[in-house]
């Protein structure tokens, strides 16, 4: 473990050190992300600012990164804080009522799951995706030198969180500038891609033929159903003779049947002993009528269920010519 002592002195020698850079020389900003940085790519990270930087850096350069597994624990302060990762930053000098916010978005699949932030800010608001807040941070006072505070946060994000937005909401010496000494990213590990196989057309090809080929046979099945009930109720077979015999004789003993409303009313308007008188006519009337009824009905089927098949064989035959001329068009 790092002396309290030893680590105060080593980051006074880094804001004396970044202090005198930013005043004495003035170094063309760098090209590319830090090696502090090295797990990162350069378009693996996203990093935006509300202030402006003014000792020519980059925000990249703040940024240091880790892996959570190697290290979950609280971090040490010279893990965060180096000559490369010390920025100026400055805002509106018209709006001092405007804290500094960065923004910063992994574009790699990784995750954020803690995050370290040595500034002079010693109170720090975070923010994950969309706005979602998190938590508010009272960093822990760690030393000043020539009136520039150090303060020192350390935050666990759970559940991690690729995107985060870090609020500078108070500092010690009110006012547009300040200084950012580093930040270090807790990093999960990214996890395997779950790209889909190559869709292979020539697969869907041959299951919308054979598609095709069963539709035909439902085609024919429907036709012989057709066929049948155009034949006369005399042609039927046996099992459906007797069906046919038994359902009208239930149709005959019924009082109630939509299609025989005279049936109601003669049984209610005549007497009991004029229907049995009138049983062998009233039968061979309504067994005309049922026959009649019946052959309506199954026409009425028969026109009904064509029209469908023709429907349904239409809109089959033209999602299929649209489908097989997106697969040509693919396949050329």
């Amino acid at each position: 473990m790092t002396d309290f002592g030893y680590v105060n002195s080593l980051f006074t020698s880094y804001i004396v050190n970044a202090m005198e850079v930013s005043g004495a020389e003035k170094k063309s900003p760098p090209g590319s992300i830090p090696k502090k940085c090295c797990q990162l790519e350069a378009g693996d990270l996203n990093i935006t600012s509300t202030w402006k930087i003014v000792n020519d850096k980059l925000l990249h350069n703040t940024i240091s990164t880790t892996s959570f597994k190697e290290s979950s624990g609280r971090a040490e302060l010279e893990d965060v804080v180096s000559l490369e990762t010390c920025i100026r930053l400055e805002g509106n000098v018209h709006d001092k009522r405007e804290p500094c916010n960065i923004d910063i978005k992994l574009n790699n699949g990784k995750k954020i799951a803690r995050i370290a932030i040595v500034s002079e800010a010693f109170l720090i608001e975070l923010y994950k995706q969309f706005g979602e807040y998190v938590s508010t941070a009272h960093a822990e006072f760690i030393d000043e030198f020539e009136q520039s505070a150090v303060y020192f946060a350390d935050i666990c994000l759970s559940p991690p969180t690729p995107e985060v937005s870090i609020k500078f909401a108070r500092l010690k010496n009110p006012s547009t500038a300040m200084w950012l000494y580093g930040i270090r990213l807790s990093l999960t590990d990214s996890k395997p891609s779950t790209k889909s196989q190559e869709f292979d057309y020539n697969v869907i090809g041959e299951l919308l033929q054979s598609k095709a080929g069963s539709s035909s046979k439902s085609n024919n099945w429907a036709k012989k159903i057709l066929e049948k009930s155009e034949a006369p109720v005399e042609n039927l077979n046996p099992e459906l003779d007797s069906f046919y015999q038994n359902f009208m004789g239930v149709n005959l003993d019924s009082s109630t049947h939509i299609h025989f409303p005279h049936r109601q009313d003669s049984r209610t308007t005549a007497p009991r002993k004029q229907n049995v008188e009138c049983i062998g006519d009233s039968a061979d009337i309504l067994d005309s009528n049922f026959k009649t009824y019946v052959d309506n009905r199954l026409r009425e089927m028969e026109e009904r269920l064509a029209q469908r098949i023709d429907t349904i064989n239409y809109k089959t035959n033209e999602k299929l010519d649209d489908i097989l001329k997106l697969l040509s068009n693919r396949q050329n």
